[in-house]
């Protein structure tokens, strides 16, 4: 029986000495500070882009050109912004689609192929993609 009190004693000295642990870390070694990401380019656009937004515009680059009806199709990013979308189907359902009613943050993305512009409504991850409209330039 003192073998099972020393046993939880060490478990909860173990877990004060993590909660300690963890709440003497700096916010900014916890929290990613935006201001301080890398830029980089993406397909030689002149459009800079953090690190966080060039793995969604390249994942995006990725799904649009093998869904293209001609495979030699390139596309080209034209602009990115950070959005909030007012439900997880992105502010783009489909007719009768039902969606979560909560704010998801994302980018609304522009890519440019021949003589058309596509719009797209991504999440942060770029895990979520939808094809908003199509512009014709």
């Amino acid at each position: 029986m003192k073998g099972i009190f020393w046993l939880i004693g060490i478990f909860v000295v173990v877990l004060v000495l993590l909660v300690i642990g963890i709440g003497s870390v700096p916010n900014d070694e916890i929290l990613n500070d935006d201001s301080e990401t890398e830029s980089g380019d993406v397909e030689n656009s002149p459009v800079e882009t953090t690190v966080d937004e060039k793995v969604v515009v390249d994942n995006l680059i990725s799904v649009a050109s093998s869904g293209a009806t001609d495979p030699s199709a390139t596309f080209t990013l034209t602009s990115i912004e950070a959005r909030d979308w007012p439900n997880s189907c992105l502010g783009a359902a489909e007719n009768d689609e039902v969606c979560a009613e909560v704010i998801t943050p994302g980018y609304r993305v522009v890519l440019k192929s021949g003589g058309a512009s596509f719009v797209y409504h991504t999440d942060l991850t770029g895990g979520a993609i939808r094809l908003k409209e199509v512009l014709s330039n």
